[in-house]
This record gives structure tokens, sequence and C-alpha cells, in this order.
């Protein structure tokens, strides 16, 4: 057994591996960032603003529940003020979304989670509170979503928890 991985026994004596920060550090590499797509269409300030005002109008008057099923859950946009254990029949986690920037390169693109149509998908809910939910709502967008196709692509989904 290599020694990047450390061996533990499971409770059935099956050999259970884990990952090392030696084996994390082989997985870094530099790139340099691309000049920008002007092909691309991004938000901007009053973008953002106005994809913010439309969500909270959907909302009305409902809590901000975000449902964290890749890095929101151990980097929130910010820190929630509920947490509940929950899955979204319906749909399923997909590293499906190319990136040629930031987790890529246009020579080796990188894959960034998703949510696809069919299974379910167990993750946590979020709940957002803050004195001003715009500000909060244009933060989480300018987070997850850079332009007009990610805004599209955003749902709102039932989740079903036992809280």
């Amino acid at each position: 057994m290599s020694g990047l991985f450390q061996q533990y026994a499971g409770r059935d004596n099956t050999p259970a591996l884990s990952l090392t920060a030696e084996l994390v550090a082989l997985c870094h590499r530099v790139v340099p960032r691309p000049e920008p797509n002007p092909d691309q269409v991004r938000f901007y300030d009053a973008d953002f603003d106005r994809a913010a005002a439309e969500i909270l109008v959907r909302l009305g008057d409902d809590p901000i529940w975000v449902f964290a099923y890749g890095s929101l859950i151990w980097n929130p946009a910010t820190a929630p003020v509920e947490k509940r254990k929950s899955t979204a029949f319906g749909w399923h986690r997909s590293f499906c979304l190319e990136m040629y920037s930031w987790r890529g390169s246009p020579e080796q693109p990188g894959l960034m989670l998703a949510l696809r149509r069919g299974g379910t998908c167990t993750g946590i809910a979020q709940r957002l509170e803050g004195d001003d939910r715009h500000s909060l709502m244009v933060a989480l967008l300018r987070r997850e979503i850079g332009g007009p196709v990610g805004f599209s692509s955003l749902r709102l989904v039932d989740l079903h928890s036992e809280a």
C-alpha cells in the first residue's frame, strides 16, 4: 500500500482508505487565468440587483432557504440561521458543469457539481436571514452564478426533511 494513504480497519475488517495532505498536494497545479472571452455574457452590478429582486418577488415573504449539496455545505455563502438535512426527490448531483477557468483551463476543463433531473439528492437546507434580504441574495448570486446562463438554470426545488 502506498504511503499516500492511511489504512484503517473497517467494522468488518475490510481496509478503509483516507486522503492525506501529501496526496492532496499532488493534485495541485498552477493554471494561468485565460483571457476573458469577449463573447461570454456576464452579469454586472445592475444585473445582480435585478436578478435578486426577481427571486425575492417569487419568494414573497417566505424565508430564504438554499439547498447545499456541494461546497455550500462546508463553505456557506453566509452563516445560516438554521440547517436541516434534506432530500430533493427528482434531482441528483452530477459533475456536469465544465469550467474553463478557475477549476480548469481551455485545454483541460474542470468539472463542478450541479443538479440534474432524476434520482434523489441529500444535502443541507440552509435558512438565510438578515436585515437586508436583497443584499443577502445579491451576495449569494455573485457566488453561485456568473451570468444569464447560470441565472436561467436556477430552480425552486421542493425539499423533504424530518425537522
